[in-house]
């Protein structure tokens, strides 16, 4: 079993990592932006895709000034710089492909494995450990699975998977739920940050244990920037020991 010493190295050094990056620069969003980017509409979010590629590369920016998009200048005004400073934040991705089972609710993209990867990151410290689709999931077809390799570290992230999200509300509560299962009842945990900072651990052992699916959730306060990124990571020292993933759901939390 885990010690709560070893969860405590790792949420240590997950703040150090956090510190590091909060210099970093972030794009502010706000209603301009989104009245610019709204994911759910995929016309509307292809539209703003192709008014910033050509806005952010022309030279005669008083031209680009009548080509504006409309549903966005009672929120952006007509100043160059605003809409300068939007398109260079990025654009968002389209919304989730049919295949996915997710609902309109869920801001993060595929959470559910059902079409493929893509837009979720994987990365992984050594070249041992592998990361797949496995099958079945927890009431689906697929799942995401990490299975560990040769390692030794019991305070840093073995495995990570990420996915960057767009358009939080800053001061709003949100929930993230997701279902974990992890073979072994000493393989590890899960740790989960939201930007950097570390907000919940799962261990092998808790819950129903090892072996099976277990539904985990917590809330958090979005805060200012945008984008928002939702980290999930492996902390094991056991070889061959598999971590899966299914089910992740982000959605603002209703007052």
């Amino acid at each position: 079993m885990w010690s709560s010493s070893a969860m405590l190295q790792y949420l240590l050094a997950a703040c150090l990592v956090s510190y590091g990056d909060a210099a970093a620069t972030q794009c502010f969003h706000d209603n301009c932006y989104r009245a610019m980017f709204p994911t759910a509409s995929p016309t509307q979010l292809s539209s703003a895709t192709a008014f910033c590629r050509t806005y952010t590369t022309t030279v005669n920016t008083n031209t680009a000034l009548t080509q504006f998009p409309t549903r966005a200048t009672s929120a952006c005004g007509s100043s160059p710089s605003k809409y300068s400073s939007i398109c260079s934040c990025g654009v968002p991705p389209s919304p989730s492909p049919t295949c996915s089972t997710d609902t309109a609710a869920n801001l993060l993209r595929n959470g559910d494995f059902e079409c493929g990867l893509s837009p979720w990151t994987t990365y992984t410290i050594d070249g041992t450990t592998t990361s797949t689709l496995s099958s079945p999931g927890y009431n689906s077809a697929t799942a995401f699975q990490f299975t560990i390799g040769s390692t030794t570290s019991s305070s840093s992230a073995t495995a990570r998977l990420i996915q960057t999200v767009y358009n939080l509300e800053p001061g709003a509560t949100y929930t993230l739920t997701f279902e974990t299962n992890i073979t072994g009842p000493d393989a590890g945990f899960w740790g989960v940050m939201i930007n950097g900072e570390p907000k919940r651990t799962v261990d092998a052992r808790d819950n129903l244990g090892p072996g099976v699916w277990n539904v985990n959730s917590f809330d958090f306060v979005a805060g200012v920037g945008d984008p928002t990124e939702v980290k999930f990571e492996v902390i094991t020292s056991q070889p061959g020991s598999v971590f899966e993933l299914d089910k992740i759901s982000l959605v603002k939390k209703s007052i």
